[in-house]
């Protein structure tokens, strides 16, 4: 990944949350540092005997584009990193996720069962796209990001969409699969990435909920209807997000080295991942 991609500065002043700096030797024992930046409830987990999960939902917001207005100066700044750049992380994730629960003992249907389904297909979902998002008050600076939404390859964001027919027959169609593949619950995945100080990646969050217990009624004429008793429980939330100091500039002015900026968001992505697998087996071993 040796390409480097342009970027724009009005001014260098970056507004950036509270969150835990990541270096080396602190995320060397991640016991140490898992409860700083991570909260898991393992509880859904354990009591419904959860062995095997598909992923129904998997995508991110990248910023990149910030303006933070204090009523004196603006700030603004923006990174586009590219389309198949994002895609590349969402599907990195993705895997990392994966690794979470294999390493706890419980398997992930391979989502090529749920995006190669005839129906989910026709559901015609969006796999990226554009956002700006805004929060401000009367006593404190406007801020203004630009995001790009993006999801794993061939997996559509339907919680984005606003067609009720959509979210309905997703609604159906998810319990049902799983059902069918001897899964006990779904997963719907969400993580954000900042832009930090010159331009470093910040990892905002990763979030996992949870839909399970698979029940049934009849929907006459012999047809069945599946769906999921317990919706939507918080399954891994990142309580502090994590930013680095690493430099991702290119000796060429005015550039991103991606090589550097993906290692550093990897370590960030890394830490987070691993603290979730350290609670979970922490959890699960006191059951």
């Amino acid at each position: 990944m040796k390409h480097l991609v342009v970027f724009f500065v009005a001014m260098s002043t970056l507004f950036v949350q509270a969150q835990v700096k990541y270096n080396d030797q602190d995320f060397s024992d991640i016991s140490k540092m898992a409860d700083k930046i991570a909260n898991v409830n393992a509880k859904n987990l354990i009591k419904d005997g959860i062995k095997k999960v598909m992923i129904v939902e998997f995508f991110g917001e990248f910023v990149t584009a910030k303006e933070v207005d204090n009523g004196y100066t603006i700030a603004k700044s923006s990174a586009e990193l590219g389309s198949d750049y994002y895609e590349m992380v969402a599907n990195v994730l993705y895997e990392k996720v994966k690794k979470i629960f294999y390493d706890n003992g419980i398997e992930i249907l391979d989502k090529d069962t749920l995006i190669n389904n005839q129906d989910y297909i026709a559901l015609g979902l969006k796999q990226e796209k554009k956002g700006r998002q805004y929060t401000g008050g009367v006593a404190k600076s406007s801020k203004t990001s630009e995001v790009e939404k993006r999801s794993v390859t061939g997996m559509g964001m339907y919680s984005e969409t606003l067609q009720l027919m959509a979210i309905s027959k997703i609604n159906t169609l998810v319990p049902k699969i799983a059902n069918d593949n001897n899964c006990q619950a779904a997963l719907k995945v969400k993580f954000r990435i900042g832009m930090g100080k010159k331009f470093t990646p910040t990892l905002d969050y990763i979030n996992l909920t949870m839909d399970s217990k698979i029940d049934s009624y009849n929907a006459g004429k012999g047809k069945v209807t599946y769906y999921f008793k317990n919706g939507a429980a918080g399954i891994c939330s990142t309580t502090k997000g994590l930013f680095t100091d690493a430099d991702v500039m290119s000796n060429e002015k005015g550039k991103i080295d991606m090589d550097k900026y993906n290692d550093a968001l990897m370590k960030l992505a890394d830490a987070l991942c691993n603290s979730y697998s350290y609670l979970i087996k922490e959890q699960m071993q006191k059951k």
